[in-house]
């Protein structure tokens, strides 16, 4: 048995080493895309975060790619016919086109590590040899699925139109281009069934975290260094966050209340700025609401400021103290049913849409009073003003039209004394614009980036 799966994967890799196209697929254009990405990434911690799905990314699709391209010529040109009507074993046939394969894969597999390492300069951490077998797992995968869709193409056209059939939903929603925790739940349930999605969490925890043992980077530095360097860079961000949410809070006139948008902020971080005085957090996701709550608890308040999706009300209505994101009545009506299944009257702002753009959420300047309105008679919510994020702008100067519109009609709706309705808060303003929201008459400001630093 097997004796033949040698020769075979022989007479494979020649084939292979034969066609130019091969070659191409195989080292050319992806050490192209990996240095594109690389060039078109400056921040290094942002690199390195994205750089293990993009190899996990790279090794399943062209070894998809490629494998199933050179199967497919095996049978057009009758090589394979040829091999299963001569006197060898079955298991040596496949065998063989497996073995073959899977050395270019393996091949493949160490150009694209080692140019992720040593030119790209990625970090890595574990042992080099976890890392690689981790990465010939999924070389196997893509060998084994090429294989496998190639008996249902005619052509390598056909083949080439399996791509977004197979390739595609898996890029897309391994955690490549965003996290799966922020998907929608319907696409997290979809990615639990692709490999990518495993392939893809595997790597990235080998190569940021590792399983232990030796820490190193593409430059030689051992763990002590790492970790030595790695502590200093912390308490430096965390002192700096302390400053600016000092420096924040005296600047800001009596009355006027800070939100922390700590977007994507680690616990960590959130806890220093709370440790400086921030009362409220505000958080842009419920699953990322989620991940830092226990930490911080019930030593700040927490503001919803992003978009809420029904299927989050749940979630959401047990975590936040207020909802400044309310622009329908459908979704009013899901945060009224869902609060009073646990007994809770959930203060919301109603979200403007100053600028009427279409890519944003919030309702129109026109349609707000009655949307408050339609509303105000839910028993389970209570109507606490008004908040609008109006278009981003260079210059602050240029949001100011947005804020007078927002701040007249909040007047005009607290003059109508509605029923259920206390308009208190205007939140307004963002890092770029606070200044000038507060002089239009903002007193909630939501502030992240001159509190937290720049993202990465």
């Amino acid at each position: 048995m097997f004796n033949q799966a040698p020769t075979i994967a022989g007479r494979v890799i020649l084939q292979l080493l034969r066609d130019r196209r091969t070659m191409v697929l195989l080292v050319l254009v992806p050490l192209v895309i990996a240095s594109i990405v690389g060039v078109s990434i400056p921040s290094k911690q942002t690199l390195d975060y994205i750089a293990p799905a993009m190899l996990a990314t790279l090794i399943l699709f062209f070894g998809f790619l490629l494998t199933g391209i050179s199967f497919l010529r095996e049978r057009s040109q009758g090589t394979l016919e040829r091999l299963m009507a001569a006197p060898i074993s079955k298991l040596d046939v496949v065998g063989g086109y497996l073995l073959g394969f899977l050395l270019f894969a393996v091949l493949q597999t160490m150009i694209l590590f080692f140019y992720f390492i040593y030119v790209l300069d990625i970090s890595f951490h574990g042992a080099l040899w976890q890392i690689i077998v981790f990465e010939i797992i999924i070389g196997i995968l893509a060998v084994c699925l090429g294989i496998f869709i190639s008996v249902f193409a005619r052509n390598e056209f056909q083949m080439v139109q399996f791509i977004p059939l197979i390739i595609l939903p898996q890029m897309f929603l391994c955690g490549l281009l965003w996290p799966v925790s922020q998907m929608p739940e319907y696409l997290q349930w979809v990615a639990k069934f692709l490999p990518l999605t495993y392939g893809v969490d595997g790597i990235r925890a080998l190569m940021l975290q590792g399983p232990g043992g030796l820490c190193r980077r593409a430059d030689g530095a051992g763990l002590a260094h790492f970790e030595e360097r790695r502590k200093l860079r912390r308490e430096k961000v965390f002192m700096g966050i302390k400053e600016n949410s000092q420096r924040l809070l005296k600047e800001l006139p009596d009355g006027v209340e800070l939100v922390a948008a700590a977007k994507t902020r680690t616990a960590e971080e959130v806890m220093a700025a709370v440790e400086a005085g921030i009362k409220i957090i505000g958080q842009n996701y419920v699953q990322e609401a989620e991940a830092v709550y226990p930490a911080i608890g019930n030593k700040a308040r927490w503001h919803f400021i992003g978009h809420l999706q029904k299927n989050k009300v749940k979630k959401a209505v047990k975590l936040f103290d207020m909802i400044e994101t309310v622009d329908s009545v459908e979704l009013a009506q899901e945060i009224d049913k869902r609060c009073a299944q646990i007994d809770k009257v959930m203060p919301v702002l109603v979200e403007i849409n100053s600028g009427r753009e279409p890519q944003k959420a919030g309702v129109l300047p026109e349609k707000a009073e009655e949307l408050v309105k339609a509303i105000a008679s839910l028993p389970n919510i209570k109507v606490m003003g008004l908040m609008t994020m109006g278009p981003r702008f260079g210059n602050p100067e240029d949001s100011r039209p947005y804020f007078v519109t927002t701040k007249k009609i909040f007047e005009r709706i607290k003059a109508l004394k509605m029923p259920n309705v206390e308009m208190k808060y205007l939140s307004m303003g963002m890092t770029n614009s606070y200044k000038v929201a507060l002089e239009e008459g903002a007193n909630l400001v939501r502030i992240g980036t001159l509190i937290f630093g720049e993202r990465e």
